[in-house]
């Protein structure tokens, strides 16, 4: 009872305070609806696993229970399989020579949760979702190795190793961009990296992105020799509005057209004022007409006829 009748004086206090004040009451106090869960990240709260994690969505709605963001909904219910960016977990990288055998299992592809294609690889009791690369195959054995050679090899496809191992212009994706994290670039379907240069200063490596973008990385940074699976992801587009809310994109009001404030009028001829130009170059020439035609020659017309008939501006 003491607690209610508490909130019922802050209620009141608050209420002349202006807007702000009851925001921040407000955010004290989420909505009940239960549209809202605090963000946490999956390692927080689960131990790693293959099996499917649920994907909570707020619809774009805030602890509040407001719309925060009006461009997002639910769209379909999701299922979240967690996938380990982090190829060297199982290796022991206090041996140089130590390498990692793995087996690829089973592809999957939930074009709701990721754009990529993702594989199930096992080694003994161990087992991880990971990124599937192009010309991936099914029983194809990968391997990791943190081992970098003095002469750079030819990458397999799949397989892990450090980027200054390998030679110059190999494609690669899922890389790190700090030695020991988890790779945070070139994840997304279809995209890729490519080796510049390796030799800048004997400890850093230039790769250059498939948009362009030049990125530096230690040579112990591992990255994965091939293309992301899903090449043709850039070329999909939605195709009608259910498409779009499966996704969890709000509808818009149909096909874009140009938005226009008022009519558009012609341009205006353009005008030359006669006063900013040499009259010596410019003559006004006046044809005579049938009737005012001598009926002789014209070579016996007399001087005074032209004169009359040319005219400066």
């Amino acid at each position: 009872m003491q607690i209610c009748v508490r909130l019922n004086q802050l209620k009141r206090q608050i209420r002349y305070k202006g807007n702000n004040n009851r925001d921040v009451f407000r955010n004290q106090f989420p909505s009940k609806k239960g549209r809202w869960q605090p963000f946490a990240k999956y390692s927080d709260i689960y131990e790693y696993t293959t099996e499917p994690l649920n994907f909570h969505r707020t619809g774009g709605r805030g602890p509040n229970g407001r719309i925060w963001n009006h461009k997002s909904g639910k769209g379909v219910k999701r299922e979240f399989r967690w996938i380990d960016f982090n190829r060297t977990r199982f290796l022991d990288t206090s041996n140089i020579e130590d390498v990692y055998h793995e087996r690829v299992a089973e592809f999957f592809f939930d074009k709701y949760s990721r754009t990529a294609k993702i594989a199930l690889v096992i080694n003994g009791i161990n087992k991880r979702w990971i990124i599937a690369c192009e010309d991936l195959e099914i029983d194809q054995i990968i391997t990791t190795s943190c081992y970098i050679p003095d002469t750079p090899i030819f990458g397999l496809i799949g397989n892990a190793y450090p980027v200054g191992a390998l030679v110059k212009d190999t494609i690669i994706h899922c890389l790190q961009s700090k030695v020991d994290a988890d790779a945070n670039l070139f994840r997304a379907a279809g995209t890729y990296g490519q080796i510049i240069d390796s030799t800048l200063d004997g400890k850093h490596v230039l790769i250059r992105g498939n948009d362009q973008r030049n990125h530096t990385v230690d040579k112990h940074c591992i990255a994965t020799v091939g293309r992301v699976s899903n090449i043709e992801h850039d070329k999909e587009r939605f195709t009608t509005f259910g498409q779009k809310a499966r996704f969890g994109i709000k509808q818009r009001s149909g096909v874009w057209h140009k938005k226009r404030v008022h009519k558009l009028q012609p341009r205006t001829p353009v005008v030359i004022n006669p006063k900013y130009m040499e009259k010596s170059n410019y003559y006004k020439m006046v044809l005579p007409y049938e009737d005012n035609l001598p009926k002789t020659s014209w070579t016996d017309w007399p001087q005074s006829y032209y004169d009359d008939r040319v005219k400066d501006i």
